[in-house]
């Protein structure tokens, strides 16, 4: 039984390694599309946030199947286990902040003027993102440090870290998504002509040199 149990627990632990990859790469091509191409396309941020939602799930099922494995959802051991409730805490924010993520985010790409007047917000969803992400594969690894830190100095830690991540993105992030250039697909099945109307509005209004710049494939 203990074999069987070890063999379980290690195709667990790969599933949930798999599971942090996948999500964790898609999360950062979409940073790169970002940070180096400044560019964003909001059909394809839907997509991702598809991907990292299913990615999430596979990482919250095999995760609870490595907990119930090292402790049978005993509250009394759980209590006891510092590491494994700041990982369960970090995976509360992510799913929290993804939540907002699709609710209020995503919202704001339909149009140039309600992105710029959320990209402060957007900013710091991203870095809280970025951050726990990290901290979360940080947290898996770090066992040599959990009975040093517990519970208490891993959650101290995980608010210094978010702290000087949302404060870098205030600088950082911030500016370049003010000045991204928003990629927008074709306006459904909308005539030619009125599409044209629409851009050659914004060009004789002088609306172009807002924060964004509003781009329609022809």
């Amino acid at each position: 039984m203990e074999v069987v149990s070890t063999v379980l627990r290690l195709l667990l632990l790969l599933g949930h390694l798999v599971a942090f990859g996948f999500a964790i790469s898609v999360i950062m091509r979409e940073d790169y599309n970002l940070l180096v191409k400044r560019k964003i396309d909001p059909a394809a941020i839907k997509e991702t946030s598809r991907t990292v939602f299913w990615g999430l799930l596979a990482l919250t099922i095999t995760g609870a199947g490595i907990i119930w494995i090292d402790t049978g959802f005993d509250f009394a051991v759980l209590a006891s286990k510092g590491k494994i409730l700041a990982k369960l805490s970090v995976v509360g924010v992510l799913v929290l902040n993804g939540a907002i993520i699709h609710f209020i985010a995503f919202p704001a790409f339909r149009s140039r003027k309600s992105l710029v007047r959320y990209v402060p917000l957007l900013s710091v969803l991203a870095s809280i993102s970025g951050v726990s992400w990290m901290y979360a594969a940080f947290v898996g690894i770090a066992k040599p440090l959990a009975s040093m830190l517990g519970y208490g100095g891993f959650m101290w830690l995980y608010g210094v870290l978010l702290v000087g991540g949302i404060l870098f993105s205030q600088l950082t992030v911030r500016p370049l998504l003010s000045r991204l250039k928003v990629v927008y697909p074709t306006l459904g099945n909308k005539p030619e002509p009125v599409m044209k109307r629409l851009v050659n509005r914004f060009n004789k209004r002088g609306r172009m040199e807002a924060a964004t710049t509003l781009l329609y494939p022809m």
